[in-house]
């Protein structure tokens, strides 16, 4: 069994040396909702290395719910179908069956 990770000193635990962080932002852009200006300030400011910032113009809040829910659909599926070799062949997966 592997030691548990170290904390850091706000507390989370520490990212193991081969962990990858990937992070998919997305969010609708309507008059009354937001600029997208917040979600550009998070991903640029995100620790990740791969990470999508997916804006979509004239969609509510709700993007899984709104219209053209379909396409955002279809673009979270293809952002995760991308990542999975990456995953299922990474250090990680393999060492979690040694």
């Amino acid at each position: 069994m592997p030691p548990p990770p170290q904390s850091s000193p706000a507390g989370a635990p520490a990212r193991k040396r081969d962990e990858i962080l990937t992070d998919l932002l997305v969010n609708g852009l309507t008059v009354s909702t937001a600029t997208g200006y917040d979600s550009q300030r998070f991903f640029d400011t995100a620790g990740s290395t791969d990470k999508t910032l997916k804006l979509y113009d004239g969609h509510y809040h709700d993007l899984l719910n709104d219209v053209d829910k379909e396409i955002v659909m279809a673009d979270i599926k293809g952002w995760i179908d991308a990542r999975l070799p990456l995953v299922r062949s990474g250090p990680a997966m393999r060492n979690a069956f040694a």
